[in-house]
């Protein structure tokens, strides 16, 4: 992690920005905070590089569309988004505007440091999207069936019907992908797969 690198935490909840900021202080991580998406975008173009903290809403702007604006400017700025448990539709939607990752609630404290570090350090080159691929590509053709449903922000019981099978055995899938894929949430489990780019080999 480069000593120039900032964390810019972007939220509307005036607490929530405090205790985020707060946390990283103690982590030793120098951040700023902004009180809405468009804030931050007014300023990115003047700031060091880092990476955003951000929830899915801000202010009217939600993390798709602060994605897709953030991504069209010159300097890469990799976003940590927070969501709420079990918003798959959304985290799906946020890792293909270009989150590095999606955070679930509830999360420990060392959880979100990881998260903002990897996030710090997404620039550098290394195996982990290899490894990724290896994973996804050993899947069932049923499991990746599976997937398709949750990337699609299905249901268990919606990708049951849509393949005929019994909301139970999509659940045995889906633990079945979990645990080869080494996750234990679906957020985690998405930003996998998006991350390994493997989204468009699975439709």
């Amino acid at each position: 992690m480069s000593d120039a690198s900032e964390v810019y935490v972007v939220k509307d909840d005036g607490a929530e920005r405090q205790a985020l900021t707060s946390l990283l202080a103690a982590a030793g991580i120098p951040s700023r905070s902004f009180g809405s998406g468009s804030a931050f975008l007014e300023a990115c173009g003047h700031l060091p590089k880092g990476c955003v903290v951000t929830n899915f809403q801000t202010e009217g702007m939600d993390a798709s569309e602060f994605l897709r604006r953030l991504g069209e400017e010159p300097v890469s700025f990799p976003t940590v988004v927070i969501a709420c448990c079990g918003e798959v539709l959304k985290t799906v939607e946020a890792m293909k505007a270009g989150a590095v990752t999606v955070l679930e609630r509830p999360y420990g404290d060392e959880v979100l440091l990881g998260a903002v570090r990897s996030a710090l350090e997404a620039d550098a080159p290394g195996a982990a999207q290899t490894a990724q691929r290896t994973v996804l590509a050993a899947l069932t053709r049923r499991e990746h069936d599976v997937l398709n449903g949750l990337l699609e922000g299905r249901t268990n019981k919606m990708v049951a019907r849509h393949l005929g099978i019994s909301p139970r055995t999509v659940e045995v899938y889906r633990a079945n992908v979990m645990k080869k894929a080494g996750v234990s949430s679906v957020a985690e489990l998405i930003r996998l797969a998006v991350g390994a780019k493997q989204l468009h080999q699975l439709h």
